[in-house]
């Protein structure tokens, strides 16, 4: 994708809608699939992804990550919706919350330079 045209989605927070793009990056700690996400005026919005570090990924890892339930509401719906991800049906346990595995498609995600 070219560096100056950039793909929008509307993600609804808590009843205000967002329009974000996708950014695919890695955490350094072990390198999986990290998405921070970017409003149009380039502030970044957040992370969608969550680094489970002692939890195993589902085969194709480079592709697949645990997706934040915790801190956004509605982000499952909003990654089925538009295609971006699809669950794997797995769930890992970390403190009080449960983060569901989801596989991405990385062509709905930009690649950070």
């Amino acid at each position: 994708m070219n560096s100056m045209e950039h793909k929008y989605y509307k993600f609804n927070f808590y009843g205000e809608d967002h329009y974000i793009r996708l950014v695919a990056r890695n955490y350094s700690y072990n390198n999986r699939l990290a998405v921070q996400t970017y409003e149009e005026e380039g502030e970044p919005f957040a992370i969608l992804t969550v680094n489970i570090a002692d939890e195993e990924l589902s085969d194709d890892a480079a592709y697949t990550a645990f997706v934040d339930t915790n801190n956004l509401e509605g982000v499952e719906q909003f990654l089925i919706w538009n295609k971006i991800a699809e669950p794997t049906g797995r769930f890992v346990q970390s403190g009080f919350c449960s983060y569901p595995e989801f596989i991405f498609d990385l062509e709905k995600l930009e690649c950070s330079n």
